[in-house]
């Protein structure tokens, strides 16, 4: 499967699905923080909830997700990414 990749609108919550077992959401541009949400829920600018993380305004920040540490589906499961940033950094969630 291909990266998926595009450029985040500020305060516009963008949905991308992989079917992969783990992934790997990449701060492309550095332009502005990623605050990113597995499982389909929607992630607020400065969240602190357990299942949302940050990506740093820092080009080529990226996290990894994996089963069972980040998703309670299993390894064959479709990802659900939310991404969310106040600014317009360009990203993109690719398979690993």
């Amino acid at each position: 499967m291909a990266d998926r990749n595009g450029t985040l609108v500020a305060d516009t919550v963008t949905m991308v699905t992989v079917e992969a077992e783990r992934i790997e959401v990449l701060n492309r541009s550095g332009d502005a923080e990623i605050w990113v949400c597995v499982g389909g829920a929607a992630p607020s600018v400065e969240d602190q909830d357990t299942n949302v993380f940050c990506l740093p305004a820092v080009a080529g920040a990226a996290r990894v997700f994996s089963p069972g540490v980040n998703q309670q589906h299993g390894a064959n499961d479709d990802w659900v990414v939310t991404l969310l940033s106040d600014g317009t950094p360009a990203y993109s969630v690719r398979p690993l």
